[in-house]
């Protein structure tokens, strides 16, 4: 049967190394929970007041540079610079990027080339960056993929563009970012920055 394999991760404050409080969860595939927003959706409303509190600490085996991570935004889409400054000053008192349910802010894919792409949290993610994290295991998250092969189908990815891509068209969709505050026709952009490193770069000149 297939089914969604969820990962939540949290940090530990653990002196040593790198450790993060982590859970797994795995969601069947039906027509509701298909797309992978309507998953996150129904996982935050079912399963995830009973999950969270399955949390244990594990050792990190390979730890993530938040620079590699790819984007699904460009800086045009970072819609609004004094969330992200007001993030920043939460995150310094000691406040994580949280839904009210608890549930991180941040959530990823694994693509098929084992790459880590961010479909939201951007704004978060940028808060933690300016904020000197430099790892994902330094941040509330959460990952998912299909149990069946370990990462996303080329569909579901498609699926972020809003119908501005088509699996039948044989693009390429990492030459592509979409932003959700331009006019309908100019949504699909070309990507300028490849990953979340060279956006901050550039969000970070503006926040200066």
């Amino acid at each position: 049967m297939e089914r969604y394999i969820i990962k939540l991760s949290y940090p530990s404050a653990r002196p040593g190394p790198a450790t993060e409080n982590a859970v797994i969860a795995r969601l069947k595939i039906t027509k509701e929970t298909n797309a992978i927003y309507g998953a996150v959706s129904w996982f935050e409303d079912r399963m995830f007041p009973e999950i969270k509190s399955q949390l244990t600490r594990h050792l990190v085996k390979k730890r993530v540079s938040l620079r590699s991570v790819l984007n699904i935004h460009n800086k045009e889409g970072v819609r609004d610079i004094k969330q992200i400054k007001r993030m920043i000053k939460s995150i310094g008192r000691g406040r994580d990027m949280l839904a009210r349910s608890g549930m991180p802010n941040v959530k990823l894919f694994k693509t098929k080339k084992n790459k880590l792409f961010l479909f939201d949290g951007h704004h978060s993610t940028l808060a933690y960056m300016a904020s000197g994290r430099k790892h994902l295991d330094t941040i509330p998250h959460l990952l998912i993929e299909r149990n069946n092969n370990g990462h996303i189908d080329e569909a579901d990815i498609f699926n972020f563009f809003g119908g501005h891509l088509s699996t039948e068209k044989n693009v390429n969709w990492l030459k592509y970012v979409i932003n959700w505050q331009a006019p309908k026709t100019a949504q699909l952009c070309a990507r300028q920055e490849k990953n979340m490193g060279e956006l901050y770069d550039r969000v970070n000149c503006i926040m200066s």
